[in-house]
């Protein structure tokens, strides 16, 4: 499980990077297309790695502060890019956010208790 995530983490980053160079809107879409194949990844294993390391007792507040985390986050997150994308252009942006997941990704992998997680 933890090489699929960290794998998959590596994937989400990469796949938006080719939004930079992406020269009209069918070509997006088939990124988009392609880079939605992804997340099932993300989710599964993560989702699977909280039901066995916290307690059976604990798991609904794991996952209600999971979730809250997620809605809380995507709202900072839609402010900050709103800026972000005033200064430096939607298309560079991606590309940035790119290299940032990539890179979330193939440091994951120097975390030998989650890479070797099953």
């Amino acid at each position: 499980k933890g090489k699929v995530l960290l794998f998959a983490i590596l994937f989400d980053g990469i796949t938006f990077m080719p939004v930079y160079f992406a020269p009209d809107l069918y070509w997006l879409g088939a990124i988009i297309i392609f880079h939605s194949i992804g997340i099932p990844f993300i989710m599964v294993p993560r989702i699977s790695l909280i039901q066995e390391g916290i307690p059976p007792a604990l798991q609904g507040r794991f996952f209600a502060l999971a979730n809250l985390t997620v809605v809380g986050m995507t709202a900072l997150s839609a402010a900050v890019t709103g800026v972000a994308c005033e200064v430096l252009g939607v298309r560079a942006l991606f590309f940035i956010i790119g290299i940032g997941g990539g890179i979330c990704g193939l440091l994951g992998f120097l975390l030998k208790p989650l890479r070797e997680r099953r």
